[in-house]
C-alpha cells in the first residue's frame, strides 16, 4: 500500500556508493523468496535502465535505443501497483525489442513479491549520484559480491570459486592484459580481471 511503500524509501539525498549497501538491501529481501541469482538479476536490469536514462542526460545527450516510453524515469516517478505493473510492462516490451536490447531483457521478470521492496531498490539506485560515471571497478564489485553470494548459497560441487584478487593482478601481469587485449573467458565469469 501507499502509506507502506513511503516508509520504506531511501532518503532521496544523493549518496556515495558503497557495494555494502546493496548487499545489507538484500537482507530485507531473504524471507521474500529472492534468492543473490535472482537479485543480481534485478539489479542487473534496474542498473542497466538508469546508466542508459542517465546517458540521455545532459552533459551526454545521447539517443536511447529504448523507447521514452519504457525507460528509468517511467518506473522512478511510480510506487505501489502502479510501479509494479509498469516494470511488468517495460521488461516484456523491451524483451520483444530487436538488437542488443532485446537480448538484455529476452524473457525477463518482475521477481520481486512486493512493489514497496521494488520501490525502495529503486531509491536506493537512485539515491547513487552518477551511474555512468562511476567508477567500473566498483560496479563489477558489486555484481561479483552479488555473485559470490550467490554461488556461496548454492548447494553444488562445482569446482566455481572467484578468483582471489591477488591471484588475478599476477595473472594479468603474467598474461600481459592490456586494455587493447582481445580475450575470451569460456568460463563466462564476471569479467572482473578486464577492470583491473
Amino acid at each position: 500500500n501507499s502509506s507502506q511503500s513511503k516508509i520504506m524509501r531511501e532518503d532521496p539525498k544523493m549518496s556515495k556508493f558503497n557495494v555494502d549497501d546493496f548487499v545489507k538491501f538484500y537482507d530485507q529481501l531473504s524471507d521474500s523468496g529472492l534468492t543473490w541469482g535472482d537479485y543480481a538479476e534485478q539489479l542487473t536490469y534496474l542498473i542497466f535502465l538508469k546508466i542508459d536514462y542517465e546517458y540521455t542526460l545532459k552533459p551526454y545527450n545521447k539517443k536511447s535505443k529504448i523507447p521514452s516510453n519504457y525507460n528509468w524515469s517511467k518506473i522512478n516517478s511510480k510506487a505501489g501497483n502502479s510501479l509494479e505493473n509498469k516494470y511488468k510492462e517495460i521488461l516484456e516490451k523491451l524483451g520483444k525489442q530487436k538488437g542488443l536490447i532485446g537480448k538484455i531483457f529476452k524473457k525477463s521478470q518482475n521477481d520481486f513479491k512486493n512493489p514497496s521492496t521494488l520501490e525502495s531498490l529503486i531509491w536506493k539506485i537512485n539515491a547513487v549520484e552518477n551511474w555512468v560515471g562511476l567508477d567500473i571497478k566498483e560496479k563489477g564489485l558489486l555484481f561479483e559480491t552479488v555473485l559470490d553470494n550467490h554461488a556461496k548459497t548454492m548447494k553444488t560441487d562445482s569446482a566455481e570459486f572467484p578468483t582471489p584478487l591477488p591471484l588475478a593482478k599476477t595473472l594479468i601481469k603474467v598474461l600481459g592484459i592490456k586494455p587493447d587485449k582481445t580475450l575470451h573467458d569460456p568460463a563466462c565469469g564476471t569479467g572482473r580481471f578486464l577492470m583491473l
